[in-house]
């Protein structure tokens, strides 16, 4: 995954989570730049280091490479022209701000293909019902079957629809008080850490790409896309929130 199928699987996360009329309407060029994928709010999730790179990976994009988009010829035959010289403008899809573009419907395809699992039909479906626990004779004592490994150790939620002994990534695991150290020598800080993360509900799909999330694990990063889901944003500009705010920097909106 380079710089262009980044820019284009963000473009296709914001607009499911923020402008969802935007997968079936068209939007102008302004409007990707500035409020769909700005890169400077989503620099760190695109894993690209300058502005330049920025633009000739929307350059790219706006000129119809792998047919992501689709555009208008004119603005496409201007925009590969900039690309096939050296000292070609990275900027100059900015010319055509007004003009219309939207997501082309194969591209959408594409994605969901890559990000389909059968994980993700097996998230949906009920969990088993019990198994009841017979009394001698086999008479059905309509009670749940106990764990005998248990012991006297008090009941616990399941921890994910597979089933599995795990972590799941959409179901929060309980917040325990740590102790200063434990048996292992391991410092109270680094288990708090990953206790942290572990505590963070994530979603069954990645929120950039829209990709199912392995289950039974604790997941930080897409295995798609290689996002950080453990990133906070403003529901409002998009902006990266710090832990504890109340209200976000870039635009004020209220979000604790």
């Amino acid at each position: 995954m380079d710089d262009l199928d980044r820019v284009f699987h963000r473009l296709v996360s914001n607009i499911r989570h923020r402008f969802p009329e935007y997968l079936t309407m068209p939007f102008t060029v302004q409007e990707l730049y500035e409020s769909l994928i700005p890169y400077r709010h989503h620099r760190r999730e695109l894993a690209i280091e300058t502005n330049q790179d920025y633009e000739i990976a929307v350059t790219r994009l706006l000129s119809g490479e792998r047919d992501y988009l689709q555009a208008d010829q004119g603005m496409r035959d201007k925009l590969q022209a900039e690309l096939g010289v050296p000292s070609g403008d990275p900027g100059a899809f900015r010319e055509f701000a007004n003009a219309k573009v939207s997501l082309a419907p194969e591209a959408l395809r594409r994605i969901r293909a890559l990000t389909a699992s059968p994980a993700a039909d097996a998230a949906l479906s009920p969990p088993p019902a019990p198994v009841s626990e017979r009394a001698p004779g086999g008479q059905d004592t309509g009670l749940p079957l106990r764990d005998e490994t248990a012991g006297d150790q008090p009941a616990r939620p399941p921890v994910g629809a597979s089933g599995s002994g795990g972590f799941s990534a959409t179901f929060p695991v309980g917040q325990t008080p740590l102790p200063a150290s434990t048996e292992s020598g391991a410092p109270a800080s680094a288990l708090s850490a990953t206790s942290s993360i572990m505590n963070n509900s994530m979603p069954e799909e990645c929120r950039f790409c829209g990709g199912t999330l392995p289950e039974g694990r604790t997941v930080v990063y897409c295995p798609h896309c290689g996002n950080n889901l453990s990133v906070t944003r403003c529901p409002a500009c998009g902006s990266e929130l710090e832990k504890g705010w109340k209200f976000c920097a870039t635009c004020g909106r209220g979000v604790g």
